[in-house]
């Protein structure tokens, strides 16, 4: 299990490198992904591509489902938060740009 550390929303921090720190099919910049980098990503780790693809639709639904629940509960906690907001839009955002992706793979 990756440390926490490694949980961080980069995209969500101007200040911070937004790439990747290990390329996906050999795209490190999460904005230039598409289906043949999952499909190379696949491949190199001997994966069915169809299960990435699986996987990568699966987690992205559940992300988008849970993330406002996620950052309510948070907030009720410990109070409001604006980078949970950036957070919050930059997953969507990925989210829906991976399955964009896969309705109109390339």
């Amino acid at each position: 299990m990756a440390p926490f550390y490694d949980l961080v929303c980069t995209r969500a921090v101007v200040t911070i490198n937004h790439h990747l720190a290990f390329s996906i099919g050999g795209e490190k910049n999460p904005d230039n992904l598409i289906g043949k980098h999952w499909n190379q990503f696949a491949v190199q780790c001997d994966l069915r591509t169809g299960f990435v693809r699986n996987q990568v639709e699966s987690i992205a639904v559940k992300l988008m489902e849970q993330l406002q629940p996620t950052r309510e509960r948070f907030q009720s906690f410990y109070g409001e938060y604006d980078a949970l907001q950036r957070v919050e839009r930059v997953v969507i955002q990925q989210c829906r740009r991976a399955l964009r992706e896969f309705s109109n793979p390339r």
